[in-house]
């Protein structure tokens, strides 16, 4: 029975798609194979074309949808093993496993819409999945996948070697090979929703964040990096690491998911300047170390928060540190990507080892001028907000074999920006604004931080 392979996969604690190791495969192609006793099931297939990300990988995978006509309840399961078959490579194709319940199912009125996602490195891939419900029905497809860079992409680094398969969220110090330096890195990460308009803290806002965190961190030269997260709109610091490793970047993700966005509270209200202390404050604290660092960056999204910054709230600034705002603002769009990144960090749950998989590991705390986590009250209703388009999927999405989507901004990440209290902050410490739109950008703007320029 296929259920043999269920529960071996499930005493190893798979509860999402993951890469099944090597010990289970032969069980895997064995237990799925097709059988004369299998019963055809409807289905449609979506592949998701491969979309750079702000960690220079490759995401894609598919959508099966089934007709809710073929069930009589929605209380149903559905396993999913796809095999992904490098091209043009003689490595051997990766197997990946997935459950998926009624309870994290998509319904619409139509189809009930089982997906799947998975990272890849730069390569041409054959794919081929095979659903199997728990009614013992079956639905197979096949396609192929054209993972290559775009024409205004060609300068990205990818942080993951050509036909590579991992299943998500798969950041690893492995993948970065951080040039050393003499001098300290310091990052200072404002978490916050890519919109200004919105209170919410989505998840693929957060994914943009993380994403190009581990990218500054493991590419700019530095002989340390110590990682400040804080948040204007809560006026307080979430997570702090003098050491930090992109294997501590699942701390970073629950210190960012534990931010309250949609409350108010009287506290926050009753101090207006607040984002503007803790702001200062950090950076003061930049300038006072007996041992500055060699380069500041604050990275984050354009903040709803403006206004000048005091002459008097920064101490005097020393030659060193230089500083940098990396401003995270995607490329406006009135069209969604058909994906929207939501599952490339979830909350970490049990899964199974996956040969060469990183640990995580950091040090890490909280401090705060505030004890609660709310925000100030919300913004301005308004008409359109095209933010909503995936920060993951900014790049433009692929449609078919080397197509493309939204082309990409006309301004580096050196050109125009909008003005925020940080970027006023960091012009008076004579400071320099990147603006990234999009995959390609943050690669240039890591290449002029590589620079020191």
């Amino acid at each position: 029975m296929r259920r043999a392979l269920i529960a071996v996969m499930f005493t190893a604690g798979a509860c999402a798609q993951s890469l099944i190791d090597s010990g289970h495969v032969s069980t895997a192609v064995h237990e799925f194979a097709p059988r004369p006793s299998d019963v055809p099931l409807r289905c449609e297939l979506v592949p998701v074309s491969p979309v750079l990300d702000f960690a220079f990988r490759f995401r894609a995978g598919y959508t099966f949808r089934l007709p809710v006509a073929q069930y009589q309840t929605a209380n149903h399961a559905w396993f999913v093993l796809t095999k992904i078959t490098p091209q043009d490579d003689d490595r051997k194709p990766a197997y990946l496993f997935a459950r998926t319940n009624a309870a994290e199912i998509v319904k619409t009125d139509l189809n009930f819409e089982v997906s799947g996602r998975y990272l890849l490195g730069e390569g041409r891939y054959a794919v081929e999945s095979t659903l199997y419900d728990d009614s013992s029905r079956t639905c197979k497809r096949e396609w192929q996948i054209d993972a290559s860079l775009a024409r205004h992409e060609r300068a990205v680094q990818l942080s993951l070697p050509p036909f590579t398969v991992r299943d998500l969220p798969g950041i690893r110090s492995s993948d970065w090979n951080r040039p050393s330096g003499a001098a300290s890195l310091t990052i200072l990460l404002n978490a916050a929703p890519l919109s200004p308009r919105r209170t919410r803290l989505r998840p693929a806002d957060r994914n943009t964040l993380l994403f190009s965190l581990a990218a500054i961190a493991g590419r700019v030269p530095a002989a340390s990096v110590r990682l400040v997260v804080f948040s204007l709109e809560a006026q307080k610091e979430l997570f702090r690491s003098d050491h930090f490793s992109v294997d501590a970047i699942g701390q970073v993700a629950r210190a960012i998911d534990s931010l309250e966005l949609l409350t108010v509270d009287v506290h926050i209200l009753q101090n207006p300047t607040g984002p503007i202390d803790l702001l200062t404050g950090l950076i003061n604290q930049e300038l006072r170390a007996p041992a500055p660092a060699g380069a500041v960056i604050l990275l984050g999204p354009l903040s709803r928060f403006t206004g000048k910054v005091p002459e008097v709230s920064l101490e005097k600034r020393p030659a060193t540190p230089r500083f940098f705002y990396v401003q995270c603002k995607p490329t406006p769009r009135r069209i969604l990507p058909v994906d929207t990144g939501e599952d490339d960090m979830p909350m970490p749950r049990a899964r199974p080892a996956a040969p060469g998989a990183g640990s995580q590991s950091g040090s890490a705390g909280s401090t705060g001028s505030n004890s609660s986590s709310s925000a100030p009250p919300p913004p301005p209703q308004h008409t359109i907000d095209s933010s909503d388009a995936s920060a993951a999927s900014s790049s433009g999405g692929r449609g078919g074999r080397g197509g493309r989507g939204v082309p990409p901004p006309l301004d580096a990440p050196t050109g125009q920006h909008d003005t925020d209290v940080i970027n006023a902050a960091v012009a008076r410490l004579q400071g320099r604004t990147l603006v990234v739109h999009n995959p390609a950008d943050l690669a240039k703007a890591i290449s002029l931080l590589q620079r020191g320029r």
